[in-house]
């Protein structure tokens, strides 16, 4: 079992990361991904340091 924000989904082992992400964004986004994620730079939120 993973939580997803407050999505709990059931896995019995065969789903990958992005099955999950596969199935949220069809299931619970009306399989639509808002115009807030359209920049490839991100939203700034992570910062990799190298």
């Amino acid at each position: 079992m993973q939580t997803v924000g407050k999505l709990v989904i059931h896995d019995d082992g065969t789903l990958t990361d992005a099955d999950m992400i596969m199935e949220y964004v069809q299931n619970h986004m009306n399989a639509k991904i808002g115009e807030e994620y359209a920049n490839w730079q991100g939203q700034g939120r992570i910062t990799i340091i190298k």
